[in-house]
Order: C-alpha cells, then structure tokens, then sequence
C-alpha cells in the first residue's frame, strides 16, 4: 500500500466535475477535471485507494457520484459550499498537515 496519504476536493457542475489532489508528501494540488459522463465517473473511481479522504460539493449532480465514491474509499465528506470547495477544502488540509 502507498504511505502517502491523499486528501481530494471534488466541485460538482452540472456537465462536469473538477478534482484536486494533494498529498502528504507534496503540497503541489493536481487538479483535473471529468466530464459527467458514465465514463469519466469510472475513470475518476478507478483511480481511488482505499486509504484516500475525499470531500465532494452536495448538489444535484453529485449524488451519483458520491454513491460510487462510498463504495471505494474508508474516509468520505459531504458538504454544502460555495463554488471554491477544491480549492479551499484542499488549503484547509495542508494547513492541518
């Protein structure tokens, strides 16, 4: 298993959703953004671990995906936010590091 804990931040839209992704080992965010496709949703799932924390922005569009995600990954958050939930759920964990 991979010592390097991933902490992600998903944004729902309506056509698509944007993920960021840092780790405890580098602070750099990686973002890449999904369209809401099936296909990009078993992407996205696909390249989860287990160990993984996410945090996903509650709309109506992401409930498909947020049953995907409880699926594969121990640790997961819901929130209700504005549109900066990556970006600032993603500062609030390398500032907990």
């Amino acid at each position: 298993m991979n010592d390097q804990k991933r902490f992600i931040g998903i944004d729902m839209s309506k056509r698509s959703f944007e993920v960021a992704v840092v780790n405890n080992a580098d602070p750099q965010i990686l973002r890449k953004k999904y369209k809401a496709t099936h296909e990009d949703r078993q992407e996205f799932i696909s390249s989860l671990r287990k160990d993984d924390v996410v945090a996903l922005e509650t709309g109506n569009s992401s409930f498909i995906l947020a049953k995907l995600i409880k699926k594969q990954v121990c640790c997961f958050l819901q929130s209700i936010t504005c549109q900066r939930t990556c970006l600032s759920l993603t500062l609030i964990i390398i500032n907990y590091q």
